[in-house]
C-alpha cells in the first residue's frame, strides 16, 4: 500500500519471513559468505573445519567456497543431548540464539575431526552467545587450534562480550549490520556491509543480476 516493489535485506533470522511480503513483492536476502571470504583467506587458516550449530547449509556453502578459493575445507556438527543443552528462560517450544538462555547441564557431540584444525564455528547472530561459547568451549576439548566465531548480526546483550573474552573463541567476525556501540572487545572483529549494499543497490537500479553477489 505504501509502493514498496522490492526489498533488500541481510541474512534473515528465519527463511520464512520472505513469506510475509505479498507475491508481487520481490525480496533479495542477501547472505554474507563471499563478504567475508576475503578476511577469512588472509587469516593463513590450517587445515579448517567448518562446524555448523544450526546452519547446515549456510555452513556448506561456506566450506565449499573455501575450497574452490584454494582452501582445502572439511565439515562438522556440533549437538546436544539431554534437554537440548540449554534452557530458555522464554519457555518457547523452539528456542534460538534470540531467546535469553541459561547453560544446563548436557551432553555436546561433535560429529567430525578438529584436532590441531583450525575452526569456523557458523551462526546468522551472536545475542547472548551462550551457544557459541559452549561450542568453541567444547571443540578446543577435542583438541582444536584456533577456533574462529562467524555471525552476521552482533545482536550481543547482556554479558555476551565478557562471555567471549572468557571462552575459547579466538576472534568473533561480524559485519556492522547492528551498531555494536560501546560493546568492543580485541577479540571482536568487524567488517562492513557497506560494500555488498552498494553494489546490490547498483545491479536493481540497472537490471542487473544480484544473485551473482552471493
Amino acid at each position: 500500500t505504501v509502493g514498496v516493489d522490492q526489498v533488500i535485506s541481510v541474512d534473515m533470522h528465519r527463511d520464512q519471513i520472505e513469506g510475509f511480503f505479498d507475491h508481487d513483492i520481490t525480496v533479495e536476502n542477501l547472505d554474507t559468505t563471499k563478504s567475508m571470504l576475503p578476511y577469512l583467506l588472509s587469516l593463513g587458516l590450517k587445515d579448517p573445519v567448518c562446524v555448523s550449530i544450526g546452519r547446515v547449509k549456510k555452513t556448506k556453502y561456506l566450506r565449499d567456497s573455501l575450497t574452490k578459493a584454494g582452501v582445502d575445507t572439511d565439515m562438522g556438527f556440533l549437538f546436544y543431548q539431554g534437554k537440548g543443552g540449554f534452557e530458555n528462560i522464554n519457555d518457547d517450544t523452539h528456542p534460538d540464539e534470540t531467546d535469553p538462555t541459561t547453560v544446563l547441564s548436557h551432553k555436546t557431540e561433535f560429529v567430525g575431526d578438529v584436532k590441531d584444525r583450525d575452526v569456523l564455528i557458523l551462526t546468522d547472530l551472536i545475542d547472548t552467545g551462550a551457544r557459541v561459547t559452549s561450542a568453541a568451549d567444547h571443540l578446543q576439548g577435542l583438541g582444536a587450534n584456533r577456533i574462529f566465531a562467524l555471525t552476521t548480526h552482533g545482536v550481543m546483550t547482556g554479558n555476551c562480550v565478557e562471555a567471549l573474552e572468557k571462552s575459547a573463541v579466538e576472534e568473533v567476525v561480524m559485519f556492522n549490520t547492528i551498531p555494536l556501540k560501546d560493546k568492543t572487545s580485541p577479540k571482536i572483529r568487524v567488517l562492513s556491509i557497506a560494500p555488498l549494499l552498494a553494489e546490490t543497490i547498483s545491479r536493481v537500479h540497472t537490471c542487473g543480476s544480484v544473485k551473482d553477489l552471493y
